[in-house]
């Protein structure tokens, strides 16, 4: 029995959404573009971290006297609050599913793309240090995210080992 994790439908379109901007690494997660395809605009500033909405101008400052792994994080974060906040243009390829998910599960999604994660492997030791690197992001968001996929991997690999057995 192989181990096969099917990825939510939100998790397809944040992928999709991804790819038709040619963002398909860790590397080309870039908060300009990202700001750009979600209609925000990014600063950041020594103050702590908000977002401004005034009819159809949306903006989120981060706090720049933070880590760079803590404004990546503050960057999804808001972008996801602003999300389910203000809502996206009916246009917008999340604008029905968005509300389908945990605000937490929009950011780590966001933040950890399906798409990308297909190119590593969950079950390595050091798997969460390695994302955190690749992503720059705190090894805390890395791990919630990849739970869900190692849980279902290891009950997979439980059945697998039942099978063997039963089979002897």
């Amino acid at each position: 029995m192989k181990f096969y994790y099917f990825p939510s439908p939100i998790e397809c379109a944040i992928s999709t959404l991804y790819l038709n901007h040619k963002i398909n690494g860790p590397r080309n997660i870039c908060e300009i573009t990202l700001g750009q395809m979600f209609n925000i605009h990014v600063f950041h500033s020594n103050f702590p971290t908000s977002y401004y909405a005034n009819g159809s101008f949306l903006s989120l400052t981060i706090d720049s006297r933070l880590s760079n792994i803590q404004q990546r994080e503050e960057f999804f974060s808001g972008i996801a609050m602003i999300s389910y906040q203000k809502g996206l243009p009916e246009n917008h390829l999340l604008s029905t599913i968005i509300h389908q998910l945990p605000m937490t599960q929009l950011i780590q999604q966001l933040a950890l793309p399906y798409h990308m994660l297909t190119a590593y492997d969950i079950s390595h030791p050091d798997i969460v240090s390695t994302l955190s690197y690749d992503f720059k992001l705190p090894k805390s968001l890395c791990l919630e995210r990849i739970k869900p996929i190692q849980k279902l991997k290891e009950q997979s690999s439980i059945e697998k080992r039942c099978c063997e057995l039963t089979r002897r």
